[in-house]
């Protein structure tokens, strides 16, 4: 198998069981059984079937008394902007859990009541290493240690990534930088479409966004570059700092091509 370069689509998959869910610190706590029965009663004999072959993890720290929401709880993936909604993807399930993912995951959809998820490299993935994704992006700028118990409250796991090795040094201060930059769009709740900082801190300034983005590409976390490069690139327009706001607005075309997105509009 050849290396899988930057921005290349490694997986498109349409998911199931996609449900809305109240927002709780557990997953499963805001699943209405009514919808989960109404949703795994359309389902076809095969893919119930395969989705009784997905693994059913046994770390969550509350007991799920139903094991078919037990097994979508540890399977499941957001799939709308607000983490309100949530389905499996047979294939997607299987990608390796990391807080330094080199795949990205968005839901895609072309017409309406169509969708499906599609995976796309941020870096280039060698030959031999594994497809990554983080499976709690709200959690992603938290500590090692708050990242892991989320991991098990919300999906039965704990994760293994090098950034949660406790042998990692300075993964937790390079996050520490950068979560104040990005705190708003995780209030907001988004993976990752999300209000820009400026739109909220108006005292963050082009080095603290440079500052942030550094640190979170040491990490390999790449879900805020979008909205920090689109912030730094409309500041500096602000600013008439005409050199520095091309150069951001390169960036924000490079990173829309490699997330398959279209690139924001340039400010006249």
């Amino acid at each position: 198998m050849a290396d899988i370069g930057e921005g290349e689509v490694a997986l498109r998959e349409t998911p199931m069981l996609k449900l809305r869910i109240k927002k709780s610190s557990r997953i499963s706590s805001g699943i209405s059984s009514q919808a989960f029965d109404e949703s795994w009663n359309s389902l076809s004999e095969s893919e119930q079937q395969a989705f009784s072959e997905l693994p059913l993890n046994t770390g969550f720290d509350h007991e799920i008394k139903d094991p078919c929401i037990a097994r979508w709880c540890s399977n499941c993936l957001a799939c709308s902007s607000e983490l309100e909604q949530y389905a499996v993807a047979l294939l997607g399930s299987r990608f390796q859990q990391s807080c330094s993912p080199n795949t990205l995951y968005r839901l895609v959809e072309p017409i309406p009541n169509s969708f499906y998820f599609e995976y796309r490299t941020t870096c280039r993935v060698r030959r031999g290493t594994q497809l990554q994704v983080t499976y709690d992006i709200l959690g992603i700028l938290c500590t090692a240690q708050k990242r892991c118990s989320r991991l098990r409250k919300r999906k039965g796991i704990d994760c293994r990534c090098v950034s949660c090795h406790p042998g990692a040094v300075g993964s937790d201060q390079r996050r520490a930088v950068a979560k104040p930059i990005v705190e708003a769009q995780q209030r907001r709740g988004t993976i990752p479409e999300v209000r820009y900082a400026s739109q909220s801190h108006q005292h963050i300034h082009i080095y603290q966004i440079l500052a942030a983005l550094e640190a979170l590409h040491q990490e390999g976390v790449y879900h805020f570059d979008a909205p920090l490069y689109r912030d730094a690139y409309e500041q500096c327009h602000r600013n008439g700092d005409h050199n520095n706001a091309l150069l951001f607005r390169d960036h924000c075309l490079r990173i829309a091509w490699r997330e398959g997105v279209v690139a924001p509009d340039p400010l006249t």
